[in-house]
């Protein structure tokens, strides 16, 4: 009897584990909250480049247990995450993104931006929910009303994991103008917060019974009364923090510049020579093992501080038009070389070489050799995009020394 239970439980555990689907939005559905509805718990729903409004109202997760993330190629067997060209948008009339009712569902690798003022809405509004919230960029978000936030706004015993975010260049009047917490206790690992505005309270708001861990966590010039405001009931614990001005207590935090790329033209990866280097917590709780472009944390040595790891990788800042000129740039250890491939496709599935995986599907156009990477272990490259009109992708990978970086991919319309 023993065993026939043993093998009971393990042919249902079996059956468990190969239950999960993987969706494909938008090839399958017709919108993304389509997909959500359709998805069963454990789920997975691949989002491909490009920018999506919902035509109704917000995008809801409610008693759901879901990934939704986005993928540059839509495989299910790859990782590839495309937050920079995959964005979530919407106008004043709704927020963008909902999570309900003891949702425990994931949110990962997007751009989540508002399209125009709202006064009374939010990019992501998390309501007696515990979701995952994933190398997103949540930027641009405008509030006028202490009833909702600009980024992020959670209340009613939320317990969120919000981890690995950029969130930068929202504003609101009332507080919160990165992260709002009312009667909440998130945990807020690995993420960088700066130039968010307010003029009452904080970046981040701790009200009403709200108890924040603040760990491994850019939060720097903020505007506002401070960059973590608590009210008299609630407390942040805050280690391992870069924060501008702090006085909380807490282990391992520091009030130094962060050394950010380029800080003033949105790029915000840390330097080589940046004091976030080594400085955070590799034992902290909820940290992912990839940081927010999934480059790898674990096997490196002390974890950095922020959403980025410094590691070699490559990235693109500008406007990806037809015609446009935008800066290549790659980060890697002060004085390598490289050379830079491009291409209008990728693989299936990576290709295993000597020097890691290499995606670009031929015909590959090869550069000659570049460098040397700078002291603050950057190299930026203008590249002008082609005039002809999109839509259409083109897909970046370098080889810096004897490594393949990551595949980036840009679409064209």
């Amino acid at each position: 009897m023993r065993i026939l239970i043993a093998l009971f439980l393990l042919l249902a555990f079996q059956a468990a584990a190969f239950s999960q689907a993987y969706w494909i939005y938008p090839d399958q559905f017709l919108t993304l909250q389509n997909a959500i509805d359709t998805a069963a718990d454990g789920d997975v729903i691949l989002v491909r480049p490009g920018t999506y409004t919902e035509p109704a109202n917000d995008i809801v997760f409610d008693h759901r247990a879901i990934t939704v993330r986005s993928d540059v190629d839509g495989y299910y067997w790859t990782h590839d995450l495309a937050p920079a060209e995959t964005i979530l948008t919407k106008g004043q009339s709704a927020d963008i993104v909902t999570f309900l009712n003891d949702d425990h569902s994931v949110l990962e690798g997007f751009t989540i931006t508002k399209s125009s003022v709202s006064y009374s809405k939010s990019c992501i509004y998390i309501k007696h929910a515990s979701p995952t919230i994933l190398s997103n960029l949540i930027t641009k978000s405008q509030s006028h009303t202490a009833t909702r936030a600009p980024g992020i706004h959670m209340v009613d015993k939320s317990c969120p994991l919000i981890a690995n975010n950029v969130i930068t260049r929202n504003k609101t009047y009332y507080g919160g103008s990165a992260i709002y917490c009312a009667e909440s206790s998130p945990n807020i690992v690995n993420n960088t917060i700066t130039d968010n505005k307010t003029t009452l309270h904080g970046a981040i708001d701790c009200l009403s019974n709200s108890f924040p861990a603040i760990t491994n966590t850019i939060v720097y010039q903020n505007q506002g009364w401070a960059d973590i405001y608590e009210d008299t009931s609630s407390n942040a614990d805050v280690n391992y923090c870069c924060v501008s001005v702090w006085a909380g207590g807490g282990v391992g935090n520091f009030t130094y510049d962060p050394v950010f790329v380029d800080r003033p033209n949105g790029d915000l990866h840390i330097a080589n020579n940046s004091p976030c280097r080594y400085h955070g917590n590799t034992y902290a709780v909820g940290m992912p093992l990839h940081d927010f472009e999934d480059d790898p944390r674990s096997g490196v040595g002390i974890v950095d501080v922020g959403a980025d790891q410094f590691y070699r990788h490559l990235y693109v800042i500008g406007d990806t038009v037809p015609g446009g000129v935008v800066q290549v740039k790659v980060t890697a250890t002060p004085r390598s070389w490289f050379q830079l491939f491009v291409g209008l496709d990728t693989y299936p599935y990576p290709v295993p070489t000597t020097y890691g995986y290499w995606h670009i599907a031929p015909p590959v156009q090869q550069s000659v050799l570049l460098g040397p990477v700078n002291a603050q272990g950057l190299f930026s490259l203008p590249m002008t995009l082609p005039p002809t009109p999109g839509p259409y992708r083109i897909v970046l990978q370098a080889l810096v020394g004897d490594r393949l970086t990551n595949v980036y991919s840009m679409i064209l319309e």
